[in-house]
């Protein structure tokens, strides 16, 4: 994690620590949720270890908070630290499960940045142009050699502006100027039948009982 900075890296080979952390951790606190009816969180446990640990002088070692953790969640708590904190397995699954707890879901919908949503490329905007930030792997911006660190200079022959990304339209294709080190490329990317980074939003399930009613005013201290 720490030896190459804080930097992209190779695709799909690298995450955020902190991002990991926080899905975790709203995972778990979860689960204290279910497990109690509503009656102890991740708060909750944080303040007894303050108060077992810390101010009694005591280290907490690697074994105590995985036993307080389960102690806290159960079953459900061992299966995010097994799978996720020690493990790779995707989140979505997990995701999914522990927000059904609290009755709501995640939907995708269609990202409005053309850029991101038809070609599979996000950039940031600079003097330069566009420097590209990140490639969806298989997307038509990957299958056109775009890479990160390539700036786009020009979409249709039009300098790239904060104007311009907003303004464009879907088409069949479009061209691009890049900047790559020290040549210019010309490229034509064609809108392909898939859209990529999709944006994700949590939202209510339509049927919520009594239980996951409570439990998401608990979790939302509504």
């Amino acid at each position: 994690t720490w030896l190459d900075g804080y930097v992209m890296g190779i695709p799909n080979r690298k995450v955020s620590i902190y991002t990991e952390g926080a899905l975790c951790a709203m995972m778990l606190d979860i689960c204290f949720l279910e497990k109690s009816v509503g009656q102890v969180s991740l708060r909750s446990l944080m303040t007894k270890i303050y108060k077992e640990y810390a101010c009694k002088g005591k280290g907490l070692s690697e074994e105590d908070y995985i036993h307080e953790l389960m102690a806290f969640g159960g079953a459900k708590a061992l299966a995010i630290v097994e799978n996720h904190i020690y493990g790779t397995k995707d989140f979505r699954n997990s995701i999914d499960e522990v927000f059904s707890l609290v009755g709501v879901g995640i939907v995708e919908q269609a990202n409005p940045d053309v850029l991101a949503a038809n070609f599979g490329l996000k950039g940031l905007l600079q003097k330069e142009g566009l420097l590209i930030k990140q490639v969806q792997i298989g997307s038509v911006a990957d299958h056109s050699k775009i890479a990160l660190g390539d700036s786009i200079l020009a979409i249709e022959g039009g300098e790239v502006t904060k104007e311009l990304l907003n303004s464009l339209k879907i088409k069949e294709s479009i061209s691009v100027r890049l900047k790559r080190r020290f040549e210019i490329l010309d490229v034509k990317l064609s809108v392909a039948s898939q859209l990529y980074f999709p944006i994700f939003k949590i939202v209510p399930i339509e049927t919520r009982s009594e239980l996951q009613k409570m439990l998401f005013e608990k979790w939302t201290n509504s």
